[in-house]
């Protein structure tokens, strides 16, 4: 094959995460791996809680989350129904 032959992929647009501030910067994609990294208690979780299920909301698409420093289970399963 010459490398002419090969089709040209479309350009990939970002998925809309309901915040728009956020979106001007962030571009997310299907099949993204994001981490996101800071000081322990300023929202990383809660933030990215958000974005996950602004995504499955708009999108149903599915996500996973490790947090190291934190029990995952018990915290986020109250953190995600109290969103």
């Amino acid at each position: 094959y010459k490398l002419s032959q090969y089709p040209n992929r479309p350009t990939p647009q970002p998925l809309a995460i309901g915040m728009p501030s956020l979106e001007e910067f962030l571009g997310l994609y299907w099949g993204a791996v994001v981490v996101c990294t800071g000081i322990p208690g300023h929202g990383k979780t809660t933030l990215l809680g958000n974005v996950m299920g602004n995504l499955a909301e708009r999108y149903g698409a599915t996500s996973a989350i490790c947090s190291p420093e934190m029990p995952t289970v018990p915290r986020l399963r109250d953190r995600f129904r109290r969103m």
